[in-house]
């Protein structure tokens, strides 16, 4: 049987179709949700710009100035700062000369100081000298009696060591001896009195040495440093008004 008019058109949507159902699938883009931006808390909130800080007027005092220097010209500005310069060692000068005088007025403080030890210890010393001397006779008579003591003691042990030595004899050098010892402890006894009221003396004078000495350390680091102001004074040329 001959092919119809319809037969070729029925084929070619068959192929049509088969080629679509081939192809592979392509999925219709989906918009994306708008972002909304979000400042602190507040979703709606928008970023303001920092407020600029106000730049402070000048002083009448600084205008002054401004309006100085603009108009003072070389000889001017020349001549202020000469008397700028004469303004601060002024200052500076009077500054030492006060402290100066102070450390001055320190320094015979000291001097008081170093001259009421210094009476003080002649004071000790008056007192001091005086036992010396005394005591001397009663050491003197210490040895004595110490020499004639061991003499004393020697007679005893031979008295005591002979044979038929009278008692009465021994008994006289005993007694000679505890004489002897008696007297050699009353003078024991006086020079320790001595003794202690020197070792006294002798303690107040050292404590006042030591003080002594110790003002001299502060007299002459005073000494250094108003030596030093007086450098400092000296170097100091204030220039002389034109």
């Amino acid at each position: 049987m001959p092919p119809t008019d319809q037969q070729p058109n029925t084929n070619a949507q068959a192929n049509a179709a088969q080629v679509m159902s081939a192809a592979p699938s392509v999925a219709s883009p989906v918009p994306a949700a708008p972002v909304t931006p979000v400042y602190g808390g507040d979703a709606t909130a928008v970023p303001q710009p920092p407020t600029p800080t106000p730049t402070p007027s000048p002083s009448p005092e600084e205008l002054k100035k401004q309006a100085m220097l603009a108009m003072e010209g070389e000889e001017g500005r020349r001549q202020r700062e000469l008397e700028e310069q004469r303004k601060k060692e002024a200052e500076l000068r009077a500054k030492l000369e006060g402290e100066k005088t102070q450390l001055e007025l320190k320094l015979r403080e000291l001097l008081q100081q170093k001259e009421a030890l210094e009476l003080e210890w002649i004071k000790y010393n008056n007192q001091e000298t005086p036992l010396e001397t005394q005591v001397q006779p009663i050491i003197a008579e210490e040895k004595a009696a110490e020499d004639e003591e061991r003499k004393v003691e020697q007679d005893e042990a031979v008295a005591v060591s002979t044979p038929g030595t009278p008692v009465a004899k021994i008994q006289e050098v005993e007694i000679k001896r505890w004489t002897v010892q008696e007297r050699r402890h009353h003078a024991e006894e006086q020079k320790w009195a001595f003794q202690k009221q020197i070792e006294s003396l002798k303690a107040a004078k050292d404590e006042l040495g030591n003080a002594y000495r110790k003002i001299l350390s502060d007299e002459d680091a005073l000494k250094k440093t108003i030596r030093d102001a007086e450098t400092a004074l000296a170097n100091l040329s204030i220039p002389k008004a034109a």
